[in-house]
């Protein structure tokens, strides 16, 4: 006859329920780490909110292709992907020879307000996003870098603005299309 006390049963099933219990917290865990990733890569996320998150620096490093920017800080990032068109919009941080690698990279020049009535006097989009970090007003008193497009191209291609405070070191950046 072999007979166990009840206080080691108990101190078994403890252990099994608390080693059961920390299995099944890994796996959530993993699971959502994994669906975040894939929602990342899928959709494009990005925390318009909170600077720097995973997210945020994926879809700054995807816009900017392979180019590196290390010195890219507060990233923020806002993405509409909602309908037939498309925005995206950053603000961050950076100093000026990132500055002028983007530019490089994306192929913009100084905006140049021609005085012809039917081009854009007020570059890049105007829109409803309030977001502490996109500041129209102030953008109004900088001068922008674009991307220039034929008038053959205005619909087929993104258009891209760049605008950069010397003084903070603030890039605000935005692609939209038509």
């Amino acid at each position: 006859m072999l007979l166990t006390s009840c206080g080691y049963v108990t101190d078994k099933a403890q252990r099994v329920k608390e080693r059961t219990a920390k299995e099944a917290r890994d796996i959530k865990a993993r699971a959502t780490q994994e669906l975040g990733d894939y929602l990342d890569e899928t959709f494009g996320t990005g925390d318009p909110y909170t600077p720097d998150t995973r997210g945020n620096r994926h879809r700054f490093h995807e816009c900017f292709d392979t180019l590196v920017v290390p010195d890219a800080r507060d990233i923020y990032c806002f993405g509409d992907y909602i309908g037939i068109d498309y925005t995206l919009m950053f603000s961050f941080t950076c100093d000026t020879s990132s500055l002028a690698r983007m530019i490089e990279r994306k192929g913009l020049v100084i905006w140049k307000d021609d005085g012809n009535p039917s081009t854009i006097s007020s570059p890049g989009l105007s829109g409803s996003w309030e977001f502490d970090w996109w500041k129209p007003e102030a953008l109004k008193d900088l001068t922008p870098f674009y991307r220039p497009l034929s008038e053959d191209q205005r619909f087929d291609h993104d258009h891209i603005y760049l605008w950069y405070d010397s003084l903070n070191h603030q890039a605000t950046y935005q692609q939209f299309s038509m």
